[in-house]
């Protein structure tokens, strides 16, 4: 499914939730890694959902062999993922809004117990071309948001609905579990790839994250 802003930002959805972000060229000016295989595919982006007391997580997007079921609906505007799994339904929406990109996360707490839930989204920034540019590319955070500079201008992620937080950089955060399986979800860090949202949700109630993707020519617009 492909999806795209009025700031020329686009991206492709798959069934598994992989694919990737750009401005303007999806070639060219890629803001997020892509993997152009058809059987593995690649994940620019994943959001993942932690039970801090149970130390338990789950993944938004289903990702490669998903461990639990999940309902995917494309539609011109947007793309769904719906999963029930651990006590808890998550419905995460992926859609343009004006010029960013937004991921909805709507978590609901089906036991009748108060649980902490950090939901997390990483980033696999590219700003580029390939692999050459991504080796040239910064990524930083700055009052709460995450910012990466590479061969054109700057993408930005800033999030909202609960307490925000940094995780570590890429290569602590992934981990060798990689982006499906990282072994950072929980550790602190001050790296600029993943964003954490903490929130508690008492027993039977819902609450709502929010993440916003966006680029800009300089910093200063960003």
């Amino acid at each position: 499914n492909l999806i795209c802003t009025e700031s020329g930002v686009g991206g492709l959805f798959t069934e598994r939730g992989g694919g990737f972000f750009w401005q303007e060229n999806s070639r060219l000016r890629r803001i997020t890694n892509f993997d152009n295989d058809p059987v593995c595919e690649g994940w620019g982006t994943m959001i993942y959902l932690v039970d801090v007391g149970r130390r338990e997580y789950l993944r938004a997007l289903p990702g490669w062999r998903p461990w639990a079921d999940y309902r995917v609906r494309h539609t011109p505007w947007e793309s769904a993922y719906s999963v029930g799994a651990g006590g808890l339904r998550v419905e995460t929406a992926v859609y343009a809004m004006e010029d960013v990109m937004r991921f909805r996360v709507e978590i609901c707490n089906l036991t009748q117990t108060r649980r902490e839930i950090s939901t997390i989204q990483f980033m696999d920034w590219l700003m580029g071309a390939d692999a050459s540019d991504a080796a040239k590319t910064r990524a930083w955070h700055r009052d709460g948001a995450l910012f990466a500079a590479g061969a054109f201008g700057v993408a930005y992620l800033a999030a909202a609905g609960g307490k925000v937080e940094t995780c570590p950089g890429r290569t602590a955060f992934l981990g060798r579990g990689g982006v499906l399986c990282p072994d950072g979800l929980t550790a602190q860090g001050d790296g600029g790839c993943a964003l954490r949202v903490r929130t508690e949700i008492p027993g039977g109630e819902s609450v709502r994250v929010e993440f916003a993707l966006g680029w800009a020519d300089s910093m200063q617009k960003a």
